[in-house]
């Protein structure tokens, strides 16, 4: 059983997850529904192509910041509400801005002229400086800072979006022979980049992040990040989530600190809500491992639950829904 470390050597600003289901997102869904919508204009556009001016028109206003979007909805996913600014939504509106300026310039005719290539231009720069910086915000808090579930979601998110933005970006610019093929490939890139950031929402809906710290690095900081790898050295090595009536004060005594310094790390570097939420992430990681092991296919959904340090059946199967989404029954008839 792999237990989420914190690494000393990442003292500044930490991103992690809390692995319970809390309020929803709102600016969250917004972005994936702004994302949605533009994706379908696109698709919608491709499909009717010229046949009808005015629709067409309002497609292609519609599909102009679709980049812009899947920035912003990066943004929702990987970072704190607490550390989101409003600087990025007054560039994707010149993104859009810029878009429709082109777009009505284009229909009306005016396809030529100075000011319509600095449009462009900026449009182009924009668009491509917003490709880049969605890859920069999932890559920022991927290190080793994080724990090993947020870590996989965050290399997830950056493979399929760099595998994205190579063919339907690059190589559909540089390679002159795609033409001839590029607007279709490109919807069906549209149609993946929908489903993924879908799965990526509905990902981070049930795995929300905590908000990051806000004091600087320092000697404090580092303590923090010592002791809370010390925390999950424990936990791992002692099993002490096996007790269904551990206390925090328990593993301040054997830590020997404080309790406040304990709970300090745990809803601080750790990412937890409180010390039950730590102690039933670890009881239902060791729970899975039972209920899928086909050995133990005999052994009773409520011995394993006291086993795993749960008192009785109730929280349980409550704790283990909200982590998992689906009831332990459910969980082994689909694993063994």
């Amino acid at each position: 059983m792999t237990a989420p470390r914190v690494s000393a050597d990442k003292a500044g600003w930490q991103s992690v997850s809390a692995w319970t289901p809390q309020r929803p997102l709102p600016a969250l869904f917004v972005y994936w529904a702004l994302f949605a919508v533009s994706i379908a204009a696109f698709v919608l556009s491709y499909a009717i192509g010229d046949g009808v001016p005015g629709v067409s028109v309002v497609l292609a206003l519609a599909s102009s910041v679709t980049c812009g979007l899947s920035w912003l909805l990066a943004r929702a996913l990987f970072r704190p509400a607490d550390m989101r600014r409003s600087w990025p939504q007054i560039m994707v509106a010149g993104l859009f801005v810029t878009g429709a300026l082109l777009t009505l310039a284009g229909s009306s005719g005016a396809a030529d002229g100075s000011l319509l290539r600095v449009l462009a231009n900026a449009h182009g720069m924009i668009g491509s400086t917003v490709l880049i910086l969605t890859l920069i915000e999932a890559a920022d808090g991927a290190g080793r800072g994080s724990l090993p579930e947020e870590r996989r979601f965050r290399f997830a998110f950056l493979a399929g979006y760099s595998l994205l933005l190579a063919v339907g970006v690059i190589w559909f610019r540089s390679s002159p022979a795609s033409a001839a093929w590029e607007g279709l490939a490109q919807v069906i890139c549209a149609m993946v980049a929908l489903t993924g950031g879908s799965a990526a929402v509905w990902y981070r809906s049930r795995h929300p992040l905590s908000a990051r710290r806000r004091n600087a690095p320092g000697a404090n900081a580092v303590a923090d990040l010592v002791l809370a790898d010390r925390i999950s050295g424990l936990i791992e090595t002692d099993a002490i989530y096996r007790d269904p009536d551990i206390k925090v004060a328990d593993l301040s005594r054997r830590l020997g600190q404080p309790d406040y310094k304990v709970t300090q790390c745990i809803t601080g570097p750790l990412g937890f809500a409180n010390f039950n939420r730590l102690m039933n992430h670890y009881r239902i990681i060791e729970a899975k491992d039972q209920l899928r092991d086909p050995d133990l296919c005999e052994r009773s959904i409520l011995t394993i639950a006291m086993e795993c340090g749960f008192g009785s059946i109730g929280p349980f199967n409550r704790a283990f829904k909200d982590s998992v989404g689906m009831t332990p029954r459910q969980f082994r008839q689909m694993a063994v």
